[in-house]
């Protein structure tokens, strides 16, 4: 989780998609979580604005990331899209009801690399290979 003044995401995104997410911080389900996505960043944070005083949200720059992957084939229990972050032991889980190809291609239209052949999905440890 970030949170610092560091990240210039700019306040209009490009795609927004509603979901359940996962972080070192919190589980949510579908449909507490929003990821957004910028021309040069991501941003992965719950809804309601009162939580996010208590729990901050995961940002990322592109260059930042190391991996972006599909994990889990059970749809609507474990079809996640998980990113990790280069370096760091840092990740985020994202999931929504819409296709999970559909959030794909989003990314790759913004130049990301990512792995559709879905892994395995770690419960205890989703930051596992």
């Amino acid at each position: 989780m970030s949170g610092s003044p560091e990240y210039s995401i700019p306040e209009t995104p490009i795609a927004t998609f509603i979901g359940g997410g996962r972080t070192r911080d919190y589980v949510a389900s579908w449909p507490l979580v929003e990821m957004e996505l910028f021309r040069n960043s991501i941003r992965i944070q719950l809804r309601a604005r009162l939580l996010r005083r208590f729990i901050p949200a995961w940002e990322a720059n592109f260059d930042e990331i190391a991996d972006i992957s599909a994990v889990g084939r059970i749809r609507y229990l474990d079809t996640y899209i998980r990113f990790r972050l280069t370096g760091s032991a840092k990740w985020a889980m994202f999931f929504s009801i819409s296709e999970r190809s559909e959030i794909m291609d989003a990314l790759t239209t913004l130049g990301l690399e990512v792995q559709r052949e879905p892994d395995r999905f770690h419960f205890i440890n989703p930051s596992l290979d």
